[in-house]
C-alpha cells in the first residue's frame, strides 16, 4: 500500500459492494473523513440529528476473564486495531431504532451501531480499513487484518 491518509482493504472494498446504498453511503462518511484527516478525524463523527459523536475507539477492552485474552490483546497492540461505529444493523436484530441507525450508548457520551468498521491506526494520521463486521460479541480474532 502507498502511504496516503486511507487505505482500504480487498476484503472491506467486497463486503462494502454488497451493503445497501443507504448503508454504503454510511461507510463512504466514514472513510472520507479519514482521507481529509487520518484516524484523528475518524473522532469527530457525527450524524446530522445528534450532538454526540460516534463511537470510535481503540478495541483491546478484552475482559480479562476471556481464555484468550493475552492472544487478543497482543493482536490488537501489534496491528493498532481500532473500530468505529457504523450506523447500521440486521432488522432482525433491530435494537438500534434511533435514526441513522445508532442508539445512544449506555454512558450517554457517544452514538452506536451494531456494525463496526475495524482499522489499523498506523499513527493518528493514517489507517487502513479492514473489516465489517456486527457485534456482539467484538472478537478480535475473527477479523481479518490483511491490509491488501
Amino acid at each position: 500500500m502507498s502511504e496516503s491518509l486511507c487505505q482500504l482493504s480487498t476484503h472491506i472494498i467486497m463486503k462494502i459492494k454488497n451493503l445497501s446504498s443507504q448503508d454504503k453511503k454510511k461507510i463512504y462518511t466514514i472513510i472520507e473523513k479519514a482521507k481529509s484527516g487520518g484516524a484523528s478525524e475518524l473522532s469527530n463523527l457525527f450524524v446530522s440529528d445528534s450532538k454526540l459523536p460516534i463511537r470510535n475507539k481503540c478495541s483491546d477492552n478484552v475482559n480479562t476473564d476471556d481464555f484468550n485474552f493475552l492472544e487478543k490483546v497482543r493482536l490488537v497492540q501489534q496491528h493498532g486495531l481500532w473500530h468505529v461505529h457504523a450506523g447500521f444493523y440486521n432488522d432482525r436484530f433491530n435494537s438500534y431504532p434511533i435514526s441513522n441507525g445508532f442508539k445512544v450508548s449506555t454512558s450517554g457520551q457517544d452514538l452506536v451501531s451494531q456494525w463496526l468498521v475495524h482499522y489499523k491506526k498506523r499513527d493518528d494520521n493514517k489507517v487502513d480499513f479492514v473489516d465489517l463486521k456486527a457485534h456482539p460479541p467484538l472478537n478480535v480474532l475473527d477479523i481479518n487484518i490483511n491490509s491488501d
